[in-house]
């Protein structure tokens, strides 16, 4: 058995590794006249598409179990979704919980996630929380890459930051693998879906191209660091995404490892920037962070600011450690509009 697990409006539940919870759902204490139980269920289906529409969970647990060769559209946001015994599927939905499925590909958004006793899966993943496998084998993990209409609502619903998805922060619990295979890997983004979208889905205008997701594409871990980092700070979000899609579609030499979105306190503030102007704009603010890398990363980052955007930014070219867990002492550089902050220590 193995689950995904998340939680909204700090509910949740969890299912020990040693026995089997049953969880008590919506549909067990409500009267059949108030929700019929088999809105709630897709069940054994093979080679067929079947979908759920934005505004017909609304937040409610759902179930999809014993299905073969299908897709699955669950376009709103849910509680908890059980996938059960499901082999050879596409999954695209919210937050999930899973068990014991085998070669299945899915693309999910949740603020925690479990996975047990489940071998040859694909999954496109956002993660508020480092994600978690037991007794699992080859596993691949890709950064979530999704549009839909009412995306935007549904991770406001589930209180889900964009900025922070820790997808690639897996932890394995599995015994060592004595073989010369890992549990898990990487995987590359953007292949999970390749079908095309049954006209009900299309009217949503579902897309998982990165140009259009909603969730930044991240890489999350560099292997070998041989190009420049530099971390860009916004202090609001139509900015950052601004500099992201001008970045995704046209310099391609330059990707973001990691991004964060944090609330400076005053120490931190001071101990980070060191003009007053710079100190007060962020102070008790939320501010973005984008870790970047690639070919002259720094010189690209700074051009792209420059033809983007119209407020006060400032560069950092390693990461600092309120956002990143790592930070240096710094030598200030003024450059017009913007102050990059070169620092000494390296990556971690």
């Amino acid at each position: 058995m193995g689950i995904l697990l998340t939680k909204i409006n700090n509910f949740y539940k969890t299912a020990p590794h040693t026995h089997t919870v049953v969880a008590a759902y919506s549909w067990d204490v409500r009267n059949d006249s108030e929700m019929s139980k088999k809105n709630f269920i897709i069940e054994n289906i093979t080679n067929s598409n079947k979908w759920k529409l934005p505004n017909s969970i609304n937040g409610q647990q759902f179930i999809i179990q014993n299905c073969t060769t299908s897709t699955i559209f669950i376009l709103d946001f849910t509680d908890t979704v059980i996938v059960d015994e499901c082999k050879y599927c596409t999954i695209i939905l919210g937050p999930i919980k899973r068990r014991d499925c085998v070669d299945c590909k899915i693309i999910v958004a949740c603020e925690q996630f479990r996975l047990r006793d489940c071998k040859d899966l694909e999954i496109a993943l956002y993660c508020a929380t480092c994600p978690i496998i037991e007794s699992s084998k080859n596993i691949k993990f890709s950064c979530f890459q999704l549009y839909y209409d009412n995306i935007e609502e549904h991770f406001q619903q589930c209180n889900l930051n964009i900025w922070n998805n820790l997808w690639y922060k897996i932890h394995d619990y599995s015994p060592a693998n004595k073989s010369d295979y890992p549990n898990w890997n990487f995987g590359e983004t953007g292949t999970i879906l390749t079908t095309s979208f049954p006209p009900e889905i299309k009217q949503f205008n579902i897309s998982t191209d990165k140009r259009n997701s909603f969730v930044p594409l991240t890489i999350g871990v560099i292997h070998k660091r041989i190009y420049e980092n530099c971390l860009v700070v916004f202090c609001d979000v139509f900015s950052a995404k601004s500099f992201l899609k001008s970045v995704i579609l046209d310099k391609v030499n330059v990707i973001l490892i990691k991004s964060r979105q944090v609330r400076l306190t005053d120490r931190h503030a001071e101990s980070l920037f060191l003009t007053s102007s710079l100190i007060n704009a962020v102070q008790h603010s939320h501010v973005i962070g984008l870790h970047m890398y690639g070919g002259n990363a720094i010189q690209i980052c700074t051009q792209v600011i420059v033809e983007t955007s119209e407020t006060s930014l400032y560069y950092i070219d390693n990461v600092m450690v309120y956002l990143f867990n790592r930070y240096s002492k710094s030598d200030v550089i003024n450059s017009e509009n913007e102050v990059i902050y070169k620092c000494t220590s390296k990556l971690s």
